[in-house]
């Protein structure tokens, strides 16, 4: 593999969405330039996971794990990983040994990357925008009578809408299981992005929370930890769509 440089800005104190490395001393990219991050191999890696420590697919995956083996069978669980960048979290999900994974993420640069470093994981990996996506996207999708979703690191930061959340959310079947994180402010009084909302307006009806965990997503450019809520619930219903 390539080596690849990476600095961190020393002197600013910067926002989640404001983070940005250099890379090989001479190039200046945001964290969520992810269509230029993608197009260099293993630097999404390097960067998150080796240098900003990034457990999130890990902690998803293995709470997804043991509320399903406490109810059911992971070797049946039929998943879409949903904004599945270049395929780390199906590389946890895929210890589990479930049926079969489909990624769906907007960027033709994830799938790309993801097929060149894993190609071995998915069964299919769709590129589609779930806010507004094709009937055929829509069919192909429930043709795999999909039973799990699973969303890491990809709620809010204009990144996932709370729109395309729910129509993937509406793709599983009922009694499936549905896993993901929050950043901790998405969860707060102040939560302007719409996602507080969805859970207190969904839960007990549409979703039956099971599992809650704070814990550390990742260190900022500092060295200070990020927090972030993991989630996994059965879903009960479709969510009315907004």
């Amino acid at each position: 593999m390539t080596q690849l440089n990476i600095t961190f800005p020393d002197s600013e104190q910067l926002d989640q969405n404001e983070e940005y490395f250099i890379l090989n001393r001479e190039e200046k990219i945001k964290f969520h330039d992810y269509i230029r991050i993608f197009q260099t191999p293993h630097l999404y890696e390097t960067v998150f996971h080796q240098h900003l420590k990034c457990q999130s697919p890990t902690v998803i995956a293995n709470l997804l794990f043991k509320q399903v083996k406490a109810n059911d069978s992971i070797e049946q669980l039929r998943i879409l990983d949903f904004g599945a960048g270049n395929g780390l979290v199906a590389r946890a999900l895929s210890k589990g040994n479930p049926e079969l994974i489909v990624g769906v993420d907007i960027l033709e640069e994830a799938k790309q990357a993801a097929l060149c470093e894993r190609d071995d994981i998915y069964k299919d990996y769709l590129v589609a925008d779930l806010t507004k996506a094709e009937l055929d996207i829509i069919k192909k999708l429930r043709s795999l009578h999909l039973n799990a979703m699973v969303t890491v690191a990809a709620l809010g930061f204009d990144h996932i809408p709370p729109e395309s959340f729910i129509n993937a959310f509406n793709l599983v079947e009922p009694n499936g299981w549905i896993a993901f994180n929050l950043r901790d402010r998405f969860l707060s009084n102040s939560d302007d992005s719409g996602f507080k909302e969805i859970l207190e307006g969904n839960q007990d009806d549409c979703m039956q929370i099971l599992e809650e965990k704070t814990y550390v997503h990742r260190l900022n450019t500092k060295g200070e930890p990020i927090h972030y809520t993991a989630i996994v619930a059965k879903k009960l219903k479709d969510i009315k769509p907004l």
